[in-house]
C-alpha cells in the first residue's frame, strides 16, 4: 500500500473521529462535561492490555507478557506524565469542540501541536533538525491553518493553544519514554 494512501486513509478516519466526537460533547444531555468524555476516552485506551490474555496471537508477532519487565521509577513517572499530558489535551480540546466547529478546531490543534513539537523536540529532546525539515514543518502548519474555515473566536483559541501545546507534550513525553537513552 503506498505511504500516501496510508496517509489519506489515517486523515480521513481521524476526520470522522473529530465529527464523533463534536457530535458527543456538543449534546448537553448525553454528556454535561468534555471532562467526564475525556475521562472515559483516557480510560478505555488502556484496555490494550487485554490483548496479551488472548491466546494464539504470539504466532502474529504479538508479545506475551514474558517479554515485560519490571519498569524503573523514571518510566513509571514518564508513563504518567504522558498519560496526564494526553489527558489534559484532550479536555482542552474537547471544550473547544463544544464551543466552536470541527472544521475550525482541529486545523487550529494540529498546527499549534506541530509547530510546539518541533520546538520542544529541539528544546527537551536535543534534537538538531534540518532547514528543510523545520521549513516544511511551518508550511504543514501554515497549510493545515488555512485548511480552517474561520479562526475561531479569542476565548476558544486559548483552549485551542493549551490542547495543541499539551498533544505536543504528549508526543516528546512519549519519545522520550520509547527511546530514553537513545536520544542522546
Amino acid at each position: 500500500m503506498s505511504w500516501l494512501l496510508l496517509a489519506t486513509l489515517g486523515q480521513f478516519i481521524n476526520a470522522i473521529v473529530a465529527f464523533l466526537d463534536k457530535y458527543i460533547v456538543s449534546d448537553e444531555k448525553v454528556l454535561p462535561k468534555p471532562f467526564v468524555y475525556a475521562f472515559y476516552s483516557c480510560l478505555l485506551t488502556g484496555f490494550w492490555i487485554v490483548i496479551y490474555y488472548i491466546p494464539g496471537l504470539e504466532s502474529f508477532g504479538v508479545p506475551t507478557l514474558d517479554n515485560v519487565h519490571k519498569p524503573s521509577i523514571q518510566v513509571i513517572g514518564m508513563s504518567f506524565l504522558a498519560a496526564y499530558t494526553f489527558f489534559m489535551a484532550l479536555v482542552s480540546m474537547y471544550d473547544a469542540l463544544r464551543k466552536a466547529e470541527a472544521v475550525n478546531v482541529m486545523p487550529v490543534v494540529g498546527a499549534v501541536s506541530a509547530i510546539t513539537t518541533l520546538g520542544m523536540s529541539y528544546l527537551f529532546l536535543d534534537i538538531t533538525l534540518s532547514s528543510n525539515f523545520i521549513w516544511g514543518v511551518i508550511v504543514l502548519a501554515l497549510g493545515t491553518l488555512l485548511v480552517a474555515q474561520s479562526i475561531p473566536k479569542r476565548n476558544i483559541i486559548l483552549n485551542l493553544v493549551h490542547s495543541g501545546v499539551f498533544f505536543a507534550l504528549h508526543y516528546i513525553t512519549m519519545k522520550g519514554l520509547f527511546y530514553g537513552d537513545k536520544l542522546r
